[in-house]
């Protein structure tokens, strides 16, 4: 029990600064099927939080969102040498 109050409370504490698409999310898988937890809710909050960092700071990304099967030019070719 411990650690469902420590969770709350920095939940509590550094609530809005999640963005409201994360919460919205995390709340809504957290609360599926069983009781919820806080301390579930912090993980997801804060794995949301780091692959947003993450997806924001890789340029490969980038082009991935604009050409979902990879930019022709960077896809290494299947032909065999001859």
């Amino acid at each position: 029990m411990g650690d469902e109050r420590a969770a709350q409370d920095q939940l509590t504490k550094n609530w809005s600064q999640y963005s409201r698409a994360h919460k919205t999310q995390c709340v809504g898988m957290t609360t599926r099927g069983g009781p919820s937890s806080y301390v579930e809710l912090i993980s997801c909050l804060d794995i949301m939080r780091d692959a947003a960092a993450i997806y924001k700071a890789d340029p490969l990304f980038g082009d991935f969102r604009k050409n979902p099967k990879g930019n022709p030019s960077n896809q290494p070719s299947n032909r065999s040498p001859k």
